[in-house]
């Protein structure tokens, strides 16, 4: 391997160290967003719990959330208080903005 292809790899490590410590936060919260259908999982357009919204970026429009994010948090891991939809909206923005520098 060359010197490159090493200082690239460490550059690529450093980069799913830094994904992998946001992702690892204890607690996220959701405050709002823009550019984003919030689809209901169940089919219940009444709910307005995010554990039961899937977040979809809309294309061709400009996509802001608003999130707090805690390294950790008593809350963290507790059912009553899950913050999934927050982990797949974050990995939503993300990968759109993958796709749209493709």
């Amino acid at each position: 391997m060359s010197i490159i292809d090493a200082l690239e790899l460490d550059g690529l490590r450093e980069k799913a160290e830094r994904w992998d410590a946001l992702m690892s936060s204890g607690r996220m919260h959701f405050m709002g967003c823009a550019g984003f259908n919030l689809v209901p999982k169940d089919g219940d357009v009444t709910s307005r719990k995010t554990a039961n919204l899937t977040p979809l970026p809309i294309p061709g429009t400009y996509m802001h959330f608003g999130m707090e994010f805690w390294d950790t948090h008593p809350a963290a891991g507790d059912p009553r208080h899950p913050d999934q939809f927050e982990r797949d909206l974050l990995v939503a923005y993300v990968d759109a903005i993958r796709e749209r520098k493709k």
